[in-house]
């Protein structure tokens, strides 16, 4: 019972009941760490281009390109790949573009256009093999955003071993821990499709050891997040809500804005499990408010799908069904058929 109280009031925080509110109104307090850094990118990007150093601003482009797509800051993303193109045009650096390039994939994944950014990144992996970079795939953050959308797509058992195979090899190849907690979290996912639980978790847990020991703070809470949905689906509730709240927290003082949505997602659900569907309701509409404002057309089928949870709790069973049967349309039409079969089975059994 303890809990499930210290959940209620992380989560009346996290709706806008206590001081959060006035957190949010100081922005550059909020998101120091993540402006600093921004800053720090973007005065070296000015400094290259001063310099004509082409290939030095595209380089710091990759690294201001990484920051964004977690900020949520997709469009300026956007044109500054494009602007990179033009300054790649001067100097080629092929590595630069090819990392770029995936960087754009991410943003079109994240956008809801699951089969452009599949093109993207075909066409990343295409320049890569033809320069002989000696990489039959991508490896590392490319590689590794590129299973994130695999993940999605997968329609059966062959489409998951695919996804585990790609991030082993990745994981042979890459040299730090980084790039390696990233492979373990693509493994335990995988792996949760093909429903090895056991290794799924061993993998998942790896994951977040080795991100804590990069220090690389601001991947964290998607790692802990996905530990989370897995804790959550093999009944370990105590444990999803543990690292539910270490991740808000992180994401919170960050200002990570998409990771915050699938926070409020994975807290919905974790409320509807405790029967608190009023709290639900409000992580899910302060989900789907942040969806709209970034366009983050990603989790819109998500969304839905705890919208239809929420129905079913509040003892609207058509509203739920016919709601569950729009999301099912909507996820498959993006291409986001992994996703679905992970939510087939608990929507089922709830009729929803």
């Amino acid at each position: 019972m303890g809990g499930k109280s210290i959940f209620s009031a992380l989560f009346s925080k996290m709706v806008g009941k206590a001081p959060v509110v006035a957190e949010r109104a100081s922005p550059q307090g909020e998101r120091a760490g993540v402006a600093t850094l921004v800053q720090s990118r973007q005065t070296a990007l000015q400094a290259a281009q001063a310099e004509e150093d082409w290939k030095g601003a595209a380089r710091a482009a990759v690294e201001l390109s990484n920051i964004w797509l977690l900020t949520g800051d997709w469009q300026p993303l956007v044109a500054l790949v494009a602007q990179a193109d033009d300054w790649l045009r001067r100097h080629e650096d092929p590595l630069t573009r090819i990392y770029l390039h995936s960087r754009l994939a991410v943003v079109r994944h994240r956008q809801g256009d699951l089969a452009e950014s599949h093109r993207l990144f075909q066409e990343a992996e295409r320049w890569q093999s033809e320069r002989q970079t000696a990489y039959a795939w991508l490896i590392g953050l490319p590689g590794s955003s590129y299973c994130d959308l695999l993940l999605e797509q997968a329609r059966g058992q062959g489409d998951w071993e695919r996804v585990l195979h790609r991030s082993q090899y990745s994981q042979k190849v890459v040299k730090n821990q980084f790039a390696l907690a990233m492979d373990c979290l693509m493994q335990g996912r995988a792996l949760a499709g093909l429903q090895q639980s056991e290794a799924a978790r061993v993998a998942l847990q790896q994951g977040v050891v080795l991100m804590r020991r990069a220090n690389r703070r601001l991947y964290l809470p998607e790692l802990l997040l996905q530990q989370g949905h897995f804790l959550r689906r093999v009944g370990e509730v105590e444990m999803a809500r543990a690292v539910w709240e270490e991740a808000w927290q992180m994401a919170q003082e960050e200002s990570l804005r998409p990771c915050l949505v699938d926070c409020q997602l994975l807290a919905g659900h974790l409320a509807l499990d405790e029967g608190e569907a009023g709290a639900a309701e409000a992580a899910l509409q302060a989900a789907e408010a942040e969806i709209s404002a970034l366009q983050y057309g990603q989790r819109q089928g998500e969304a839905a799908l705890l919208r239809a949870r929420v129905w079913q709790r509040q003892g609207r069973e058509q509203a739920a069904a016919k709601q569950s049967q729009v999301a099912r349309e909507e996820m498959n039409a993006r291409q986001q058929w992994g996703v679905l079969a992970l939510w087939e089975g608990e929507m089922g059994a709830q009729g929803a």
